[in-house]
């Protein structure tokens, strides 16, 4: 390969055969050829970033996609048995064979402790027999063969210690073990009692906690409100949302249960703008119609309306119908006051939403259902009158 300033010029051959080829390419192509690759480079990282923005507004327009199953009543009359107590563990048994070693442990570093220091007086001196090499010519070896003696002689003396102190282990351990082992007994048969003690406790609070779960299950088999809204509220308190909302659980009948849900509004989830890849590879923000943006946004609410239910249903198996009220809160333009814009208000029974799955289109199935939506034809929810039913969180709740 060849460079020049009239370009590039490329050789391939087979040596012995005479066989060749050669290609040249101008400056200009290569320079083209590494301008388009720029520029693919370009146009491809583009297309990745739009397509992770358009990613993250699917996430959030599909969220109640995620739908809880619903348990048969079956599955909650199962619950009525009561849970077997399983008990703690009950201390180890005494090993006598590994508390031997461990005593002989302790009586070894015991003994060590009180090995006398006198033994490493020589130690000192030691290290100044080899120091007559000193006066000689070899000065280095004989500072090499200090160092050497000293090294071994307390080597030698720390395995004369430590074998001392094995030995006066092994002859204090007759004297020491049988103290030691009824220690263990006494310590043993105390753990053993206050083991005994805790799990009678334990068994007791078992069995008051079951008496509670199976009274309070029994209840809610049997449709009671107050029961019924508790396991309601902890259902849904299970759901994960893309964005912050909260809601009222009521029931005014046995085996009904009405929810209010303020939604947060149009312009807080669904944006106005999306992101558009050229083919320079650059983005261009690009305004999205109000009819689209409607669109996505009754998609959102009326799919949260049947992720809600579905979460409802399967807190109780008596419940045979849910009502779902959405509103959001606009400010009046005059005064700035916060009102409620009630969306819908959808009576959904439990054939519907148990037949209901994520490939259901959740505006086909409100317009579907009793209760009320005012849709318009570019898919805006004209706000309705609030429920009958509904009480503000200020107001007395009528009985």
């Amino acid at each position: 390969m060849n460079f020049s300033s009239r370009g590039t010029r490329t050789t391939l051959g087979i040596p012995g055969t005479g066989l060749s080829w050669s290609q040249t390419t101008s400056r200009r192509s290569t320079e083209a050829a590494l301008r388009r690759a720029e520029k693919e480079a370009r146009v491809q990282a583009a297309r990745a970033a739009v397509e992770s923005f358009q990613a993250r507004q699917r996430s959030v327009i599909f969220s109640w996609q995620d739908l809880p199953s619903i348990p048969g009543r079956a599955a909650f009359e199962a619950e009525l048995e009561p849970r077997p107590f399983i008990p703690t563990p009950p201390p180890p048994a005494i090993d006598e064979k590994a508390a031997c070693r461990a005593l002989i442990r302790r009586l070894r570093n015991e003994a060590w402790e009180r090995m006398p220091w006198g033994m490493w007086r020589g130690l000192p001196l030691a290290g100044f027999l080899p120091l007559a090499f000193l006066w000689t010519e070899r000065w280095f070896l004989g500072i090499a063969l200090a160092a050497m003696s000293v090294g071994a002689i307390a080597a030698a003396m720390h395995l004369v210690r430590g074998a001392r102190a094995w030995l006066e282990a092994r002859r204090a351990f007759p004297e020491v073990w049988p103290r030691h082992l009824r220690e263990l007994e006494r310590a043993y048969a105390e753990a053993v009692l206050e083991h005994e003690r805790r799990t009678e406790e334990e068994r007791l609070a078992h069995a008051r906690a079951e008496e509670e779960r199976i009274a309070k299950l029994e209840k809610l088999i049997d449709g009671d409100p107050e029961v019924t809204i508790e396991a309601v509220e902890q259902s849904i308190g299970l759901l994960d949302f893309p964005f912050e909302t909260r809601g009222e659980v009521l029931s005014r009948e046995p085996g009904v249960v009405q929810l209010a849900i303020d939604l947060p509004e149009i312009e807080d989830t669904i944006p106005e703008t999306t992101a558009r890849a050229l083919k320079d590879g650059t983005i261009r923000e690009v305004n999205r119609t109000k009819t689209d943006q409607n669109r996505d946004y009754a998609f959102l609410v009326t799919g949260l309306a049947l992720q809600l239910a579905r979460a409802t249903f399967a807190s109780s198996p008596a419940l045979r119908k849910v009502v779902v009220a959405a509103y959001t809160q606009r400010r009046r333009p005059r005064t700035g006051v916060l009102e409620d814009h009630w969306l819908f208000e959808l009576e959904l029974d439990r054939a519907t939403v148990e037949a209901a799955s994520s490939r259901t289109d959740p505006v086909a199935l409100a317009l579907k259902v009793p209760g009320r939506i005012d849709l318009r034809s570019n898919h805006h929810l004209r706000h309705i009158d609030p429920p009958a039913w509904w009480n503000p969180p200020d107001a007395p709740m009528a009985s």
